[in-house]
C-alpha cells in the first residue's frame, strides 16, 4: 500500500521473465532490512469472492498484519483480476525461514478462502442451485427476420 492507502503493486510487466520479481524483492528487502530473505510469489491466488478495489484493500491488509505476527512480509503483486467472474490476487511472500513461508501461504490461501464461505451463510453466492443461488437461465435462438 501506497502512504494514500492505495494499492501499489510491485510487480508491472515482470511477469514474462520469469523470476525476476522475486530477486528484485529480496535484493530491494536485503537492502532495506538486512540479511537474504526467502521469496516466494504466488501469481494466481483464487479469491473466494469479486471483490472491488476498497475491500480487495481491507483484505490485503488484514492478511498483511496476519503474516506480520509470522514474520512474513506479505507484497501484492497482482491486484487487477479481483473483480473477474473467476477473481484471484498473486502476492509475494518474504521470510527467514521456509516455514514461515509455508504458514503464511497457508494462511493467505485459507484467509482467500473465507471469503466466499461467508456469502454461502447467506445463500447469496453463485457457487450453483444447490447453495441457494438460482439455477442459470438459458438464452433462447432470437428468430431471423425475412
Amino acid at each position: 500500500m501506497d502512504r494514500a492507502g492505495r494499492l501499489a503493486p510491485v510487480e508491472i510487466n515482470l511477469r514474462l521473465t520469469g523470476p525476476a520479481v522475486a530477486f528484485m524483492i529480496q535484493a530491494r528487502l536485503a537492502r532495506l532490512q538486512g540479511g537474504r530473505p526467502l521469496v516466494r510469489t504466488l501469481d494466481r491466488l483464487p479469491l473466494g469472492s469479486r471483490l472491488p478495489a476498497a475491500a480487495l484493500a481491507d483484505h490485503l491488509r488484514e492478511v498483511s498484519r496476519q503474516c506480520r505476527s509470522l514474520g512474513v512480509t506479505l507484497l501484492p503483486t497482482v491486484v487487477t483480476a479481483a473483480f473477474e467472474p473467476d477473481p484471484y490476487v498473486g502476492v509475494a511472500l518474504a521470510a527467514r525461514t521456509p516455514g514461515a513461508l509455508d504458514a503464511a501461504e497457508a494462511m493467505v490461501r485459507s484467509a482467500n478462502e473465507a471469503l466466499g464461505r461467508m456469502f454461502l451463510d447467506t445463500g447469496v453466492s453463485a457457487s450453483g442451485p444447490s447453495s441457494g443461488a438460482s439455477p442459470r437461465r438459458t438464452r433462447r435462438a432470437r428468430r431471423r427476420r425475412s
